[in-house]
């Protein structure tokens, strides 16, 4: 399991030029959470600016014409 998660940390690095720690910085910008209050049932979402997003350098992970 920790192999894998070195394998992808090292690939994300390699494809972005980026270090891991940058990397995870941006991604853990989240764009959306859902917080439910166990007692009550109430969820409260929190969402990030679409604007934020579209600037972010990461965006080109999710191109299908980025080469892998």
């Amino acid at each position: 399991m920790y192999f894998m998660a070195l394998m992808i940390g090292k690939y994300l690095e390699i494809k972005t030029g980026r270090s891991l720690r940058q990397i995870r910085d941006e991604l853990w910008q989240v764009h959306e959470a859902n917080i439910r209050d166990e007692l009550t049932g109430e969820v409260h979402i929190l969402r990030m600016d679409n604007h934020e997003v579209a600037n972010s350098q990461l965006i080109n992970l999710l191109n299908p014409e980025f080469p892998h």
